[in-house]
C-alpha cells in the first residue's frame, strides 16, 4: 500500500514542473516504495559511460613522458603522429602513439617539466603493445594521492657494451640501450616496402671503448645524427643480415646527444670495421654442448628472419608480404667449446652446417644436436662475432 501522512494526504512531492504543477506520476510508480522509503537505485556505472571509450586496463594510468619523438610521418603517408614512452613505475615502461596535435603540445610540456601526467580514455593498437592518445583521450594533472614514484630517468639506465652483443647469439633481441659515437653515415638509400615507396634508410658505424656495429637508421631519424658525435640510442633491436649482426631502430627508438669525454675522443680507423671480420681457428676435440637448435623461415625479399608466422606473412623489416609456404627454412646452432679453459659460445648457420654434415632437411633437431656432438677433432673458423666460417673434421 502507499504510504501517507498523518492526514491521510499523500506526502508532498518536492519537485515540480514549470507549471508549478508535480510532475504526473502513475499509480505504480507512486506505490512501489515499501515502508522503508528506499530511494530507486541509481543507474548502473558501466551503462551512463557506455557512450565514453574506456580503457582497456582500467579508468586511467598515470605515468612520466620520456624519449618524445620529433613529429613523423605514417607509411600510408596519411598522419602525422608522435612516438613515446610513459614510464608508470621506476621499472615500467609503456610504448605510447599520440594522433593527436593538441594533446602533443601537453605530453611534450610534462616531459620538459619532468611532470606526471594522468592519461584516460585511451584505445590500444592493432597488436595491443602500445597506447594509442587521440583527440578523445583525456590529459589531466594527477592528485598528489594518486601516485608514489618519482621521476626516472632513462640516463640512469645501464647501457649494453657493443661487445656484449657481437659476442652473442643469432637470436633476435629487442629494447636495447646503447651509447656510441658516430663515425660514418651512408647515404640514404630509397627502401621500397609494402605500404610507402618513400621510405629512406642510412648504415650508421657506431664506435665505442669495446668495439664497433652496424646501425640501420630510418626516415626522419637520420637527420638525428652527425658524424664525431656521441649519442645515446635507445629501443634498439638486433637482427642477422649476411651472417653479421646489426641494429635496426624502431618507431621507440630515441635519440639523444651525450657528452662522454671518453667516447668523444675515440678515433676510428678503418681496420677497426673490417677487423670485425678477422677470423681465427681453433681446434676442439668435441663439442662440449649444444645450446640450441632452431629452424626458422626467412623473408624471400631481404632474407631477414620472418618473426610471426601465419599463411601469409610479413617480413617486419621490408614489410613484403608472402606465402609463408614460400618462405625458405633456414638453421642456426648455438654450441659450446672449451678454449684455453674457457668457455665460448658459437653460432653455426645452416650452410655450414650442410657442408659438415650433409642434407639436414629431413633431419630432427634432436638428431642434428647429437650429430655435432659425436664429432671428434674439430677444426673451426669464426670470426670476431664468433659466427662459424668454416668448419671441419681434422684426421
Amino acid at each position: 500500500m502507499c504510504t501517507q501522512s498523518a492526514g491521510g494526504q499523500p506526502p508532498p512531492q518536492s519537485s515540480q514542473s514549470a507549471g508549478g504543477q508535480p510532475p504526473s506520476q502513475s499509480s505504480s510508480t507512486m506505490c512501489t516504495q515499501s515502508a522503508s522509503a528506499q530511494p530507486p537505485a541509481r543507474p548502473s556505472p558501466s551503462k551512463t559511460g557506455a557512450s565514453l571509450a574506456t580503457s582497456p586496463e582500467g579508468p586511467h594510468i598515470i605515468a612520466y613522458v620520456h624519449n618524445f619523438s620529433p613529429l613523423k610521418r605514417n607509411k600510408r603517408n596519411t598522419i602525422d603522429y608522435t612516438t613515446l614512452t610513459l614510464k608508470t613505475d621506476a621499472t615500467t615502461t609503456q610504448p605510447a602513439l599520440c594522433y593527436s596535435k593538441t594533446k602533443r603540445k601537453l605530453l611534450h610540456e610534462h616531459e620538459r617539466k619532468r611532470a606526471p601526467i594522468k592519461i584516460s580514455r585511451y584505445t590500444k593498437s592493432g597488436d595491443k603493445t602500445k597506447i594509442v592518445i587521440n583527440d578523445k583521450t583525456l590529459l589531466a594533472k594527477p592528485d598528489d594521492m594518486d601516485y608514489t614514484f618519482q621521476y626516472y630517468d632513462d640516463a640512469d639506465q645501464p647501457v649494453t657494451p657493443l661487445s656484449d652483443l657481437l659476442k652473442d647469439d643469432a637470436s633476435k633481441e629487442d629494447n636495447i640501450t646503447v651509447c656510441a659515437k658516430v663515425v660514418k653515415v651512408s647515404y640514404p638509400k630509397n627502401a621500397v616496402t609494402q605500404q610507402s615507396r618513400g621510405n629512406k634508410v642510412s648504415e650508421v658505424t657506431l664506435l665505442d671503448t669495446t668495439g664497433t656495429m652496424t646501425l640501420d637508421l630510418w626516415n626522419v631519424q637520420i637527420a638525428q645524427v652527425q658524424i664525431d658525435c656521441v649519442y645515446r640510442f635507445t629501443s634498439l633491436s638486433t637482427s642477422y643480415w649476411n651472417d653479421s649482426k646489426k641494429f635496426s631502430s624502431t618507431i621507440n627508438t630515441a635519440i639523444k646527444q651525450s657528452f662522454q669525454p671518453d667516447l668523444f675522443s675515440l678515433q676510428f680507423k678503418e681496420s677497426d670495421d673490417t677487423g670485425l671480420q678477422n677470423k681465427h681457428t681453433i681446434i676442439v676435440p668435441v663439442i662440449s654442448t649444444v645450446e640450441e637448435v632452431q629452424r626458422y623461415k626467412s623473408c624471400c625479399n631481404c632474407k631477414k628472419r620472418i618473426i610471426q608466422l601465419e599463411f601469409i606473412v610479413k617480413c617486419s623489416y621490408c614489410s613484403h608480404m608472402m606465402r609463408a609456404s614460400s618462405c625458405p627454412t633456414k638453421l642456426y646452432v648455438n654450441v659450446n667449446v672449451e678454449v684455453a679453459d674457457q668457455k665460448k659460445t658459437l653460432t653455426i648457420f645452416d650452410d655450414i652446417l650442410k657442408a659438415t654434415l650433409g642434407e639436414l632437411d629431413d633431419q630432427s633437431v634432436d638428431t642434428i644436436a647429437k650429430q655435432l656432438l659425436l664429432l671428434e677433432n674439430n677444426s673451426i673458423t669464426f670470426n670476431n662475432k664468433n659466427v662459424v666460417t668454416k668448419m671441419e673434421v681434422t684426421s
